[in-house]
């Protein structure tokens, strides 16, 4: 990969903390983002703090909770509308209308069909891994091209709720349209809505295995009151999002090791999550664990948009899994995506019995 790669959860924290020593920005390192794809993802604070927070704000606002149990209230109707036995994919057929039902109600948005939008994120997800792999940078950006040409017509639609509604009438980010650009405004709510799908989508398919494969576990989920707490431990233990990276600005050091200006330095998210310098018994499921300074959602200036939204989905998907666990059955083994950079069951058979 050609980079620097940290592993230990102090060393991790640090990198994703620093975005004084260490870009998320490759302009800071005289490698310019092309106009047509920056966005708050592809900045550093200050210049992605406005626009950052308006974007939280407008999040904040939302009923969260309500859209999360409207989701798991309409995917218990779609397990139960499968009964018979019959082998399905339980991510096309029900995580990815799931995923996309809570981003487009969160957001606001018109939105698109869920298994037109799998291939898109697939092609995404596959082609964050392109620096390993170059082959997969057309594929990602077509499928990126589509998305933010969907994505361009939202403001023009006269959104009636959701986040849009709340962005749509704010003056600072109309203000940030016309001082930058209205293709950052377009490409940080697709940034948004792709991760907030694509993540949704890894987090619930990855919840199903698990618990299946620790039926001890599962039973031991029904005795817990903190719905919160277990989730944010079942986050730390999956671990979707295994790795992000940075760019030294300066010359600096990292347990000892000297890094040059320019170097990229890859955090492995997932090897923090299970550093037992941190974490007791990290290969434990505690689901009272606490403190749990988990790097599920990275940390600092790029930190989750959506923690808020993954947690509030996580309280509602456990309950469901746990009461439809005798008539739920997984049937086939996991096929997960050839990615490095999110852990995702891209299918995976069950039957309703």
């Amino acid at each position: 990969m050609d980079a620097w790669v940290v592993s230990r959860h102090a060393d991790c924290q640090a990198v994703l903390r620093d975005n004084l020593r260490f870009a998320r920005d490759s302009a800071r390192i005289g490698n310019p983002t092309p106009a047509e794809f920056s966005s708050i993802q592809t900045e550093d604070p200050p210049s992605q703090l406005v626009l950052r927070r308006q974007v939280l704000k407008a999040l904040h606002a939302q009923d969260i909770g309500s859209i999360c149990n409207a989701a798991a209230v309409s995917m218990r109707e779609r397990i139960e509308s499968r009964r018979g036995g019959q082998a399905f994919d339980f991510i096309a057929e029900i995580a990815a209308p799931i995923a996309m039902q809570l981003i487009v109600e969160t957001l606001g948005v018109p939105g698109f069909e869920p298994g037109l939008y799998m291939q898109y994120s697939t092609d995404l997800t596959r082609g964050m891994d392109s620096g390993v792999d170059p082959s997969r940078i057309e594929a990602a950006r077509s499928a990126g091209r589509r998305v933010r040409g969907d994505v361009a017509t939202w403001f023009s639609a006269a959104p009636e709720g959701g986040m849009m509604l709340h962005l749509s009438e704010n003056e600072v980010v109309k203000a940030e349209a016309a001082g930058k650009s209205e293709t950052y405004i377009a490409n940080t709510l697709g940034g948004v809505f792709n991760a907030g799908f694509s993540t949704t989508v890894a987090a619930t398919g990855s919840a199903l295995q698990l618990l299946h494969e620790r039926p001890d576990e599962r039973a031991r989920l029904r005795e817990v009151d903190d719905l919160v707490s277990a989730s944010h431990e079942l986050l730390r233990f999956m671990s979707p999002a295994q790795a992000t990276a940075r760019y030294a600005v300066v010359e600096t050091e990292i347990a000892g090791q000297k890094i040059l200006p320019g170097q990229t330095i890859v955090t492995l998210l997932a090897s923090a999550n299970r550093d037992e310098t941190v974490f007791d018994e990290p290969e434990a499921l505690i689901f009272d664990r606490n403190p749990n300074p988990h790097l599920a959602f990275a940390w600092g200036p790029h930190v989750c948009l959506g923690a808020q939204l993954a947690v509030g989905w996580m309280t509602e998907f456990i309950p469901l899994l746990i009461d439809m666990a005798d008539s739920l059955e997984v049937v086939s083994a996991p096929h997960y995506l050839d990615s490095a950079t999110l852990r995702t069951i891209h299918s995976i058979e069950v039957a309703v019995h």
